[in-house]
């Protein structure tokens, strides 16, 4: 197969959440087509983990789906992916939910920002850790503070295990995302639309850290 960089597909859409997930699959079915793989539709609408064992296991591709309010976005490449998105307009209590979802630390990067800076920096933080999530195939609920941002701008994951990442994040239309991918993958994300054209979009990568204890993640 010929080897191409990891892409990022996105595609904004105005509808109702409950059509976005198909509306991935079908962007998917974009992406794949443009590397000359052919699903059956019984295939392409499997549960999230099995499509991305068969795609794994039969064609060698990495894949994750993440859709928000506005827009869908597949990554597709060589190995285990991650991919996050959300919407930078949302009014919630940024720093409450920072103290109640991420490490201390990160709390307080997020708390001693003003309203509009604290809302894009736990944004950040939330998309940077979900791609980390999807990218271990783990849960928010028990691995999201297994990666965390640091104040110097890199980002660390316990030693619960030897991973170690790429990690990507950017802008796009007033979205913030973010993309996880093995540290062997040699090239920057390639950045497309739904029609697979490239789009400008300011995507940086975030680098890592010495890994942090994990009987550190509490005070950290």
């Amino acid at each position: 197969m010929e080897s191409r960089p990891t892409e990022l597909w996105l595609q904004p859409c105005e509808l109702p959440r409950r059509q976005l997930s198909a509306t991935g699959r079908k962007l998917l079915r974009r992406a794949l087509t443009s590397r000359n793989i052919q699903l059956p539709e019984h295939q392409l609408s499997l549960p999230g983990l099995e499509l991305i064992e068969l795609l794994d296991s039969s064609h060698g591709i990495g894949v994750s789906i993440s859709h928000c309010p506005g827009l869908v976005a597949v990554a597709l490449g060589t190995g285990a992916l991650g991919v996050d998105c959300e919407p930078g307009k949302q009014t919630r209590d940024w720093a409450e939910l920072a103290e109640y979802s991420f490490t201390p630390g990160e709390a307080r990067e997020v708390t001693r920002l003003s309203d509009k800076d604290n809302a894009t920096a736990f944004l950040r933080h939330w998309v940077c850790k979900e791609a980390f999530v999807k990218f271990e195939q783990g849960s928010v609920f028990g691995d999201l503070n297994r990666l965390s941002l640091t104040a110097d701008g890199t980002f660390q994951i316990d030693t619960t295990t030897n991973t170690t990442v790429r990690l990507w994040w950017g802008t796009y239309l007033g979205f913030q995302l973010a993309l996880c991918q093995d540290s062997k993958a040699a090239s920057t994300p390639v950045i497309v639309n739904s029609d697979g054209n490239p789009l400008s979009m300011n995507f940086i990568e975030i680098l890592q850290s010495s890994p942090r204890q994990a009987s550190q993640q509490a005070i950290s």
